[in-house]
């Protein structure tokens, strides 16, 4: 599902002498699981549907470290080994994936 609606800060929101550099042909994709995940940083969405996804803030980030993939029969999802600040379940079901990475020495 792609998502073609964008939503910018104002430039009143933005550090001074800067702009914004998100443009019209930037939208959202669905990811499909995949080694290229691995090191990228996660923002967790409080959306609870996919359309809600460009417009609900994120509570918070973490790193994807590796991606196991479904074990049959049982399950379809991939299992996600994570870096972040706290333990447990992450909340929620959605998360968005720019280009940045994390590389831990």
């Amino acid at each position: 599902h792609t998502h073609t609606q964008t939503h910018t800060a104002p430039s009143t929101a933005l550090p001074l002498g800067t702009q914004s550099h998100f443009s019209n042909d930037e939208r959202l994709e669905q990811v499909v699981p995949s080694n290229d995940l691995i090191n990228s940083i996660v923002g967790v969405s409080t959306a609870t549907d996919e359309d809600q996804v460009a417009m609900c803030p994120t509570i918070g980030f973490l790193n994807i470290r590796s991606l196991v993939p479904p074990q049959p029969p049982a399950s379809h999802a991939y299992d996600l080994l994570c870096l972040c600040p706290t333990g447990g379940t992450v909340p929620g079901s959605f998360g968005v994936v720019g280009s940045l990475k994390w590389f831990d020495d």
